[in-house]
């Protein structure tokens, strides 16, 4: 890395080393059994011979790293630094991996939880303050349940603990 420019840093981020200039540039992470290393825009980097595996960005740009030959060679590393650093120059500020994830379906609220609900004033009133996610947390504690046993008792301890304004803990 540093043979590569002088003007990266070397800094440490979430409890990994992290090579920077002008932003995040590349990363690398060590495991029991591998190591990873990836670069925070790779999805940008030109990379006609697909080094980059972009199948698996969790164990960083070229897969689980077990033995040197893993990597790409010296000169290939050398040219996907310097594209990241001109990334960074440039001011580029889109991430590597962006994972989309789909919108979640509205949950409907069950008439007898509204019901309960509108019986505790003090609940009715905290649930409708809630975040959407945390109202869909407690929906999904209570539909999920596998037996109408278990989702009554769902619904009563949801109202108890709303009316306490007590956060979930599934």
């Amino acid at each position: 890395m540093h043979e590569t420019s002088p003007l990266l840093t070397e800094t440490m981020k979430w409890g990994f080393p992290f090579f920077d200039y002008k932003g995040s540039v590349c990363q690398m992470a060590a495991f029991k059994e591998h190591m990873g290393f990836g670069f925070w825009k790779q999805k940008q980097l030109d990379d006609p011979c697909k080094f980059i595996k972009e199948e698996d960005g969790t164990a960083g740009s070229f897969g689980k790293i077990t033995r040197l030959s893993d990597l790409p060679a010296d000169e290939i590393l050398v040219d996907f630094i310097k594209q990241a650093m001109l990334l960074n120059e440039a001011g580029n500020k889109k991430p590597a991996v962006k994972k989309e994830t789909a919108p979640k379906a509205p949950i409907e609220m069950p008439a007898d939880f509204a019901e309960l609900l509108g019986a505790n004033p003090k609940a009715l009133e905290v649930y409708y303050d809630f975040s959407p996610s945390a109202k869909r947390e407690y929906l999904e504690w209570i539909v999920d349940a596998k037996t109408e046993a278990t989702r009554l008792k769902r619904m009563e301890t949801a109202v108890e603990w709303i009316g306490e304004d007590k956060e979930l803990e599934i």
